[in-house]
C-alpha cells in the first residue's frame, strides 16, 4: 500500500515538472519572439540587401554551420566545364531590383477622327522581386522624356484613307535608378498589430497564452482551434459548423432550417423568427433556460427510460419532432433535445417537472 502511495506521488511530481517546463517553454518562445522582433539582425531585415545567391546562401546554414557557394554547386560538369546544382537540374537566376525595358501605353486625347502611331512603346521602369513577399521595387530617381508620335487623322468616320498632320509630343517617366522598400504601413498591419519599419514586418500589441484545443494565431492576434477541420464532407452541405469555442462541430441552425424540405415557408419564418429573438435578446443564460425553457423558442425531444414522447409548441402552428432542428439528437434518460437560441445549436437539459408530468399524461 505505501508502494502505490510513493508510486502516486511521484506521478503526480513528474506531472507537474512537466507542466512547468512547457509553460517555461513557451515564455521562452514569447520572450525570443519580442527579442527577435526588437533586433536590427534579424533575416527580414538582412533579406532587404539581398540580390544574388550568393548573398543569399551566406545568411543560411546546413547541420549547425554557415553555407557557402560550394554547398551549391557541388558538382563540375565534365563537358561544359559549368558548376552544377546540388541534385541535378537547373537553378533559375534572379532578377533583382533594377530597371529594365517595359511595355507601357501611350497617352492621347480622345478623338475618334485622329490616330496616333504607335500606340504603346518600351522605357525603362523598375522590375524584379525581392527576397520578401513584404517588399516592394520602386523608383529611386525618375525623369520625364519627351517622345513623338506620328499623328494622321481621318475627314470622316469609317473613311479609308488618313492624311498625314505631323507629330504629337507624349511624356512618358523613365526610371534611372530603383530601390526596395517595405510595402507595409500603419494601415495595413490594423489595429491589432503594431508597424516594424526596421523588419518591415507587423506584430501583435498583445500576447497571451492559450487553453487547449485553441493555440495563439500571430496573424489574427488571437486564441484560434489547433486544427481548422472541416464539418461537412467536400462538396456536400450540410447542418454543422465548427464551434470556435469548444473547436467541435456543431448544429447550426439556420444552415439546418433552410436544408429541411419537409418544411414550408411559413415554418422556416417562424425558425427564423425564434433565432433572431434569441440573438438580439439583451440578457439571459444557459443556466436560466435549462430552469425555465421558452415554449415559444424552443423545441423540445423529451426522452424517458421506457418510452419516447416528443412535443413540440409554436405560438401560432404546430411542427412535428421530424420537422425539429433537434429531431436526430440523442439524450440520456430525463433529459431533454432543447435548441438553445443563444449559440444557435441544440443541447441535451433536465426535464422540468411540470412539463415531464404534462407529457406523461399524453403518451
Amino acid at each position: 500500500m505505501t508502494m502505490e502511495r510513493l508510486q502516486v506521488t511521484l506521478g503526480f511530481v513528474f506531472i507537474g515538472l512537466f507542466i512547468c517546463l512547457v509553460r517555461s517553454q513557451q515564455d521562452t518562445m514569447f520572450e525570443d519572439t519580442f527579442q527577435s522582433e526588437n533586433s536590427s539582425n534579424d533575416a527580414m531585415t538582412l533579406l532587404q540587401n539581398v540580390s544574388t545567391i550568393e548573398a543569399f546562401v551566406a545568411l543560411l546554414t546546413k547541420n549547425g554551420r554557415q553555407m557557402t557557394i560550394s554547398d551549391i554547386y557541388s558538382v563540375n560538369d565534365s563537358e561544359t566545364g559549368k558548376m552544377v546544382i546540388e541534385g541535378g537540374g537547373r537553378l533559375a537566376e534572379p532578377d533583382d531590383c533594377s530597371p529594365r525595358l517595359t511595355t507601357v501605353r501611350l497617352n492621347f486625347t480622345n478623338d475618334s477622327r485622329v490616330v496616333h502611331f504607335p500606340r504603346c512603346t518600351k522605357i525603362e521602369r523598375c522590375g524584379g522581386c525581392c527576397s520578401s513577399a513584404n517588399l516592394e521595387c520602386v523608383p529611386a530617381y525618375a525623369e520625364r522624356v519627351s517622345l513623338k508620335v506620328v499623328k494622321a487623322e481621318m475627314k470622316t468616320l469609317g473613311s479609308s484613307h488618313m492624311t498625314y498632320t505631323g507629330f504629337s509630343t507624349v511624356i512618358v517617366d523613365r526610371h534611372v535608378t530603383c530601390r526596395v522598400q517595405c510595402s507595409l504601413n500603419e494601415q495595413k498591419c490594423g489595429p491589432l498589430k503594431t508597424f516594424l519599419q526596421n523588419q518591415c514586418s507587423c506584430r501583435c500589441k498583445e500576447y497571451r497564452r492559450c487553453q487547449s484545443p485553441h493555440i495563439w494565431d500571430p496573424e489574427s492576434c488571437d486564441c484560434k482551434c489547433a486544427v481548422e477541420q472541416n464539418c461537412c464532407l467536400a462538396g456536400q452541405p450540410c447542418a454543422l459548423v465548427l464551434n470556435p469555442s469548444t473547436c467541435e462541430c456543431s448544429v447550426d441552425g439556420r444552415t439546418l432550417i433552410e436544408s429541411r424540405a419537409n418544411l414550408t415557408d411559413e415554418q422556416r419564418a417562424q425558425y427564423r423568427a425564434s433565432l433572431n429573438q434569441g440573438n438580439t435578446a439583451n440578457s439571459s443564460s444557459d443556466s436560466t433556460d435549462a430552469e425555465t425553457p421558452n415554449s415559444d423558442e424552443e423545441t423540445t425531444h423529451e426522452t424517458t427510460p421506457a418510452t419516447t414522447t416528443t412535443t413540440t409548441t409554436t405560438t401560432t402552428n404546430t411542427i412535428t419532432t421530424e420537422q425539429s432542428p433537434c429531431a436526430g439528437q440523442r439524450c440520456p434518460p430525463h433529459m431533454v433535445s432543447v435548441w438553445n437560441t443563444n449559440v444557435n445549436r441544440c443541447a441535451c437539459r433536465p426535464i422540468p417537472r411540470n412539463r415531464s408530468q404534462g407529457s406523461s399524461r399524453n403518451p
